[in-house]
Order: structure tokens, then sequence, then C-alpha cells
């Protein structure tokens, strides 16, 4: 819930209540894993209050680090079901250039609270044009390992939110050896797991949007297929969650996943962005900050450049490579009647066991 909240001010808010009730919706669909972003979520009140009431559910949340002190550190230790994504971009010079000016010794003062208390973090990369050579280097790997982080979670640079630019967008080339990179030092075991978003698309079945894997709630409480696709249908003020999850929008969405028999195109935006513009309108989903709709329209022509060389690196991967072989796509198992359908099925196949075994 979140992100890209920095562009609302505090102008919209979701409340203590709503966030609760959204958490027991939750929890009655059978969902015990939640993703916190921001903006800076622990300049929220009430974070710490949801993590302790809603003890027996687990919370990843991104932030940039500069809000945990040494009681906050000592409070997470207790609770002990909350883990930190703290955001870095490289070493020093990277991440205060994207980041702002001291952040990078902040973020390692962070880090030190947190292994003396004994809490699991992680870092979050967003790569991009600019610091793609330092996300290359094995230095960076073992600073990130020295330093205690237990995960790591890249994600490409997106243009989208407000004023989107693909000046940060790196190249398919760079794409490319990203990939080689980071399925290296995934399988190496340094860390608990590394994600590369989007390149490990095929260890997902593509997209894990519009409540395939997850669903993104805004600020405004309208629901995203995913933070990076903001546009939307319904909202969580107005509807409950799984009449959401079985929204013609959303059903449409999970019908579709994978859109590409190549797992290594699994983004509607960037890699199958035809599919993304036909949602949008065949839905009416509304753009949900201002400059959201550019990459639907202005950027479309060079994201369809992007698509289109990127799909060129994707191929050698998928068919040159063999992961077609080991990671077929797998169509048709997202929507919510085959959910349902498959529920109802283990319950009768539970029931004929009982009955047997007594």
């Amino acid at each position: 819930m979140g992100c890209y909240a920095g562009l609302y001010g505090r102008k919209y808010e979701l409340s203590y209540e709503e966030v609760r009730d959204i958490l027991k919706q939750a929890n009655d669909l059978g969902i015990y894993f939640f993703i916190i972003t921001g903006g800076e979520p622990f300049f929220w009140p009430h974070l710490m209050d949801i993590f302790e009431e809603f003890n027996d559910s687990y919370f990843l949340v991104y932030t940039n680090g500069t809000l945990i002190k040494e009681e906050t550190a000592k409070k997470l230790s207790e609770l002990g079901n909350v883990t930190l994504s703290i955001s870095v971009e490289g070493f020093e010079l990277d991440t205060d250039w994207r980041r702002g000016r001291g952040i990078f010794k902040r973020i390692l003062e962070a880090w030190d609270r947190l292994r003396r208390h004994g809490v699991i973090f992680g870092a979050s990369v967003t790569a991009t044009r600019m610091n793609h050579d330092a996300i290359m280097k094995d230095e960076f790997w073992d600073f990130l390992e020295q330093q205690g982080v237990a995960y790591v979670w890249v994600y490409q640079f997106m243009p989208v939110g407000m004023n989107p630019t693909m000046d940060l967008v790196p190249t398919p080339e760079q794409r490319y050896n990203r990939f080689l990179k980071l399925e290296q030092i995934r399988l190496s075991g340094k860390f608990a797991f590394v994600a590369d978003f989007w390149n490990h698309g095929f260890l997902t079945n593509g997209c894990l949007a519009a409540g395939a894997k997850y669903l993104h709630i805004n600020a405004k409480g309208y629901v995203e297929p995913c933070v990076f696709q903001q546009f939307a249908v319904d909202s969580i003020r107005e509807k409950k969650l799984i009449d959401i999850l079985r929204s013609p929008f959303f059903e449409a969405y999970k019908r579709m996943i994978p859109y590409s028999d190549n797992l290594f195109r699994p983004c509607p935006i960037i890699d199958n962005p035809k599919v993304f513009r036909a949602m949008v309108k065949a839905f009416n989903a509304k753009p949900q900050h201002e400059g959201s709709e550019r990459i639907i329209n202005e950027l479309a022509p060079e994201i369809d450049k992007l698509a289109a060389e990127w799909k060129k690196y994707a191929d050698k991967l998928w068919y040159e490579k063999g992961y077609s072989e080991i990671y077929p796509a797998n169509r048709g198992v997202y929507s919510y009647e085959v959910r349902m359908r498959k529920y109802a099925d283990k319950e009768k196949m539970l029931a004929v066991d009982k009955r047997y075994r007594n």
C-alpha cells in the first residue's frame, strides 16, 4: 500500500481504521503477508500500532531508513513480524545522487541499528541507466553481504508517475547483462534471495498483478493492478477487497497472464505495452497521478521501441539459453473462478479422505 504516495503530499491518506479494515478483509481471505511502501512509511503515526495489532501477519516495509532510530529498531525486534527493505542505489555517490545528500551514511547507521537488535533487513535497488555499472560489480554485492543484508530486490526504473521520463530506463543491453549478473548472484547463495524485476518473471509465471499474486492500494484508496500500473477502476472505500479481486477489470488481467509465452517479457508496461493500453481503454481505468496518462499516449512510441528491442534479448534467453524448456508458460491459472473451483475440489478431496480414514 502507498508507493508514490509522496506525489499526493498529505492531501490523500488512508486512515488508521481504513488500513485495519483492509488487513482484516485480507486475513479473512487467508492473506497474511503485506507490503508497505511510501512516500516514507515511518512518517505515518499508526504504523507500529498496525504491526503490533496484526501480530500474526508479516510485513515487508520499503523505506529510506532515515527514521529508523534506536527505539524503532528495538521495537521491531520485539515485534518480530516486520522486515525492512532499505533503498540503496550503489555506493555513496550513486545513492546520494538519487536519494539526497548524506542519505548513504544514514542508511549505514540504520543497518547498524537493525543488525544490533537482530532485525532481518534487505536492500531495494532501483536499476537505472546511471547506476548499471555499480550493480554489475562484485564489490557492491560483497558490500551488501558484509553489511548483513539478507535479501535484495532489484527494480528496473519505470517511466511512470508524475513527469515520467525515459532518460533513466536501462537499455535492453543493460537489462540483458544485468540479468546474467543477478542470476549468478541469485544462484550463489550469498543472500536468502535476489529478485530482479522484471527479469525473473520466469520464476513467477509472468506478471503478478491484478490479484494474480499481488495488487496495490494507493493513498486515495484506489486499487491498481500493481504499483507501476497507476490506473484504477475501483476503490477500497466503495467495494470490498474480494469484490475488487473478482471485478471485470482484474479478472481480465488475470485471464491473460502471462501476456507472452516468453516469460522474460512479463510486464504489460514495458514488455507488452499494447496489452496495457488496451486494458486501460477497455475498462476506462482512471490515471491516479497527474501525468500518469503520458505512458499510454505521449511516451507510447518510445515504449514500443524499447519493447521491440528487448524482445531480441528476451528471445535469446528464452530459446537459446533453454529457459523455455524448464519454465514453460502456464495460462489460465489465476482467475478468481479457477481458484474457487480448485479450492472447492480440494475441499471435496479432503472430505472424501476424512470419510475414508474414519
